[in-house]
């Protein structure tokens, strides 16, 4: 099967070059079919916010802030060889942990511009050091209310290029 495929339906379109690629692997499934897997982590996720100043904020233990509903808890049970535990706020290894955590984020920071979640990370960004730093304030004060920790020691302030 050739990534034409994909055409026919209007899934993907040739370009004659573009200002963001991604590296893909095509995956041949057990149908026969093609599955397409990109990492879009550097495009479409961070330089969507634009800027030229980035900060980066990692949230400490980010699930684990999230409390979860009483229902919830009785299936996250861990098992191990001291005894077994009950989680009461959301861990990683989850499948949906991370969906969970970028909506809960993205709800947080409703309204905010250049603003965006990727993992236990908030990358904030702006053209001006000016602006960055009323954006950090609103950030901090929101984050504040929400009684989200972070990590002082993984955050990285006012860098050029971000490394994710």
């Amino acid at each position: 099967m050739e990534l034409h495929y994909f055409k026919h339906p209007g899934i993907l379109t040739a370009v004659a070059n573009s200002q963001w690629t991604t590296l893909t692997m095509l995956v041949h499934k057990p149908d026969g079919f093609l599955c397409t897997h990109g990492d879009f982590k550097n495009t479409i996720n961070i330089q969507s916010i634009g800027g030229k100043i980035f900060v980066k904020i990692d949230l400490k233990d980010a699930g684990l802030q999230l409390p979860l509903d009483a229902s919830s808890g009785d299936s996250l049970v861990m098992n191990t060889s001291f005894a077994l535990f009950h989680y009461y706020h959301l861990p990683f290894g989850i499948t949906s942990t991370s969906v969970i955590l970028k909506r809960y984020m993205e709800h947080v920071s409703k309204g905010m511009s250049d603003v965006a979640s990727y993992l236990d990370d908030i990358i904030v960004a702006d053209q001006s050091a000016q602006h960055l730093m009323d954006n950090l304030d609103t950030l901090f004060s929101i984050l504040q209310t929400a009684n989200i920790c972070c990590n002082s020691e993984k955050c990285q302030f006012f860098i050029p290029k971000l490394n994710i």
